[in-house]
């Protein structure tokens, strides 16, 4: 073969040679061949990756505000008994029973009426109602103050008990009369707890030469089983 044929056979066979290699891909840029980077297939190809949206922020909870406590009732309610120092309050002044046995008031009786034979109410200071268990009973700002008005007016009424009768040193216990008692529910008298009230109550008293007297006592309540003077006298306002 002479040397023009065979530098036509091997041009030939050189352009077959490049006709049957595959042709490669252009290079992609480094920014997109490092974002590929990942899972393939298994033919070596790179799998298409879904791209992760960021998580929306979750919404911020705005704290639940508290429900507001509910203050307490001005009149306080048989929570007043809780109070430091306060007496319980006793269970004929909670719940309507019957009316208390009048023994508690037959028994200071007599001494109400030495008191009022000698003008002199120290002693029976005892006998009105007393101002701890007033505090309970009474829905005031101030049941102390009112208290003391109270205790003063008391004072004054036996005074004039004192004057009414020219004879009254003379004059003996008979009995005590029980008045016309009543149930007082709570807030029928700007009371916070219940209690049973008396009006016209009496003190029947005789003289030596034989006269009766009566000394009105007006109204009465009750602490538990005891009971206690509020108004000797008129109630004043």
């Amino acid at each position: 073969m002479s040397g023009r044929p065979r530098t036509v056979l091997l041009a030939l066979l050189l352009a077959a040679a490049c006709a049957s290699e595959p042709s490669r891909p252009a290079a992609r840029p480094a920014a997109e061949q490092s974002g590929d980077r990942g899972a393939r297939s298994v033919d070596g190809r790179p799998v298409p990756t879904t791209k992760t949206m960021p998580a929306a922020a979750s919404p911020v909870e705005s704290p639940t505000p508290q429900a507001r406590q509910a203050p307490a009732p001005a009149d306080g309610g048989p929570q007043a008994e809780a109070d430091a120092g306060a007496p319980a309050v006793p269970s004929e002044n909670r719940e309507r029973g019957t009316t208390p046995s009048p023994a508690t008031a037959e028994a200071w009786a007599p001494r109400l009426l030495e008191a009022i034979k000698a003008d002199d109410p120290s002693g029976v200071l005892d006998v009105f109602f007393p101002a701890a268990a007033f505090d309970i009973v009474k829905a005031m700002a101030d049941p102390a103050r009112y208290h003391r008005r109270l205790v003063a007016w008391y004072e004054e009424d036996l005074h004039i008990e004192h004057d009414r009768f020219p004879d009254v040193a003379d004059l003996s216990f008979d009995r005590f009369q029980m008045g016309r008692c009543t149930w007082q529910e709570r807030g029928s008298e700007g009371n916070r707890i219940p209690y049973w009230s008396c009006r016209h109550n009496f003190l029947h008293a005789r003289s030596t030469t034989g006269r009766r007297r009566a000394f009105e006592i007006r109204v009465m309540i009750n602490w538990g089983q005891s009971w206690h003077i509020t108004h000797l006298g008129p109630i004043r306002r």
